[in-house]
């Protein structure tokens, strides 16, 4: 489903704030069924940086693709990338009886994952236009990087009652997923 323009602003209003670490904005999120859909349609959105910051990164030269091929691997990967984390959160709150944030833990993800990808895409801009020495810009990033996790894991804190390692568990769980997905469509292109 696609939202409306309203329901876009509106969450996205909501998690723009947690890159301010304020966390007041997951009051705001709407958690019925339709929001929770809607909510995906951020990777349709996110697509258009997914594919800029894919295309800095060239394949090896030697081996030649087919065109269908590497989009429909890549559309593939993109897709279960973005429904592997939510489903693995899904079985673990399941496991742990605390299903009832669910919804507003993958809305609240969802809409901030748009940010996270703009906020890469300006930054490996910032490092394709020289006008920063590369090491500023690689550092930057990485400190970004890890500002970027820390906002996840309070998110994760503040929706679902847990520890801290709990939290920082379930990013580390985003990062093995996202690291997995990279490596198998790597392997997919070379076979």
């Amino acid at each position: 489903m696609i939202p409306s323009l309203t329901e876009m602003k509106h969450h996205l209003g909501a998690t723009v704030g947690f890159l301010r670490l304020d966390l007041s904005g997951l009051e705001r999120i709407d958690t019925s069924d339709r929001s929770f859909w809607n909510s995906f349609f951020a990777a349709w959105l996110c697509l258009p940086g997914y594919i800029y910051l894919s295309s800095l990164y060239p394949t090896d030269s030697d081996v030649v693709y087919d065109s269908f091929a590497v989009l429909l691997i890549e559309g593939l990967i993109y897709l279960i990338s973005w429904l592997a984390y939510p489903v693995a959160i899904h079985a673990i709150l399941v496991l742990h009886n605390k299903i009832e944030n669910f919804r507003q833990l993958i809305i609240a993800i969802n809409w901030l994952q748009l940010w996270v990808i703009l906020l890469q895409v300006f930054l490996h801009t910032l490092l394709k236009s020289g006008l920063f020495p590369e090491i500023m810009v690689s550092l930057t990033g990485l400190l970004t990087l890890f500002y970027l996790l820390w906002v996840k894991t309070n998110v994760i804190k503040q929706v679902i009652p847990c520890s801290w390692y709990v939290a920082v568990g379930l990013v580390f769980l985003d990062i093995v997923l996202s690291l997995s997905l990279s490596n198998l469509e790597n392997v997919l292109l070379e076979g």
